[in-house]
């Protein structure tokens, strides 16, 4: 991604998922600060739970339940949102434990997208509407698509009246 970074100067760059199992969040963020560097600001940030028990394995890297890949996803979302924005992070988490951390230089972008990938609606899109700017599912036909998209809709609006409820003065 970085030598496309280098070689283009319009297409943003980014990776749909990366797996949040198969990497520390705050190394990750540090690495997406670099794509964003060197592409001027144009980084797209994927990340996603995995889904690939069969990799996993080849990786020698535990398969956790869905609930605990999705505790990990959600953790390393909120580090690395936090990383990007501000200028130290303390998380103490399940999975991930982190103190005082930075990422510097901060992104060129005042606020690098980041995507989540999947398309659980319970939980996952939750998520989305809690953490990211953007969602993607792979593989699904138009009337899943449509509906998932009504989920997330609904979710989005809940957390924004929550964001509204507890912001107000």
């Amino acid at each position: 991604m970085t030598a496309l970074a280098a070689e283009t100067k319009r297409v943003r760059v980014g990776c749909l998922v990366f797996c949040m199992a198969y990497r520390n969040p705050a190394v990750l963020a540090n690495a997406a600060v670099t794509i964003d560097h060197v592409s001027g600001g144009r980084l797209e940030l994927g990340l996603g739970c995995g889904w690939s028990q069969t990799e996993f394995e080849a990786y020698g890297i535990p398969f956790l339940p869905i609930k605990d890949r999705l505790d990990q996803l959600e953790e390393g979302t909120q580090i690395i949102r936090s990383l990007l924005q501000n200028e130290k992070t303390t998380f103490k988490g399940k999975h991930y434990d982190i103190t005082e951390a930075y990422c510097e230089p901060k992104p060129v972008q005042k606020r690098p997208r980041i995507w989540l990938g999947g398309g659980g609606e319970r939980r996952f899109l939750r998520m989305v509407s809690r953490y990211a700017d953007a969602w993607n599912t792979p593989f699904v036909a138009p009337d899943v698509y449509d509906h998932k998209n009504r989920v997330l809709t609904e979710w989005c609006e809940k957390e924004s009246a929550i964001r509204r409820r507890f912001s107000a003065p």
